[in-house]
């Protein structure tokens, strides 16, 4: 008689990390460091004259939704007048988020890697 024994402590323990990190909260915190990354870099290196601070300050990241079906992040500037700031020219807000949305991706892909060797 010949008997065949698998552990699985090492498939359900993968598993478990799989299920931790591809929940809503999980994917947010990969997600997020990118996000604030870029409105940190846009607060930083804008070119416009930040008198009162109000843009500045708003500009930041705002989770929309964060469910199983989806999970979506907005990096935007708040005030009323941002729009105007940035077709003048004065924020790269847009080359800030696809920066951030490069980096999602790479990390996600790093990410699913992990999962696949």
């Amino acid at each position: 008689m010949t008997r065949v024994s698998v552990d699985l402590s090492g498939i359900t323990s993968l598993r478990e990390q799989a299920e931790r990190e591809l929940s809503p909260r999980g994917i947010l915190q990969r997600m997020r460091p990118h996000v604030d990354g870029a409105a940190l870099g846009e607060r930083s290196t804008h070119l416009y004259r930040n008198r009162t601070g109000r843009l500045e300050y708003s500009t930041r990241s705002v989770v929309d939704v964060a469910t199983r079906q989806e999970v979506r992040i907005t990096l935007m500037m708040s005030m009323p007048y941002a729009e105007f700031v940035w077709r003048l020219g004065y924020s790269d807000i847009d080359g800030f988020a696809a920066q951030a949305h490069t980096a999602i991706l790479e990390d996600f892909g790093s990410q699913a890697k992990t999962f696949l060797r």
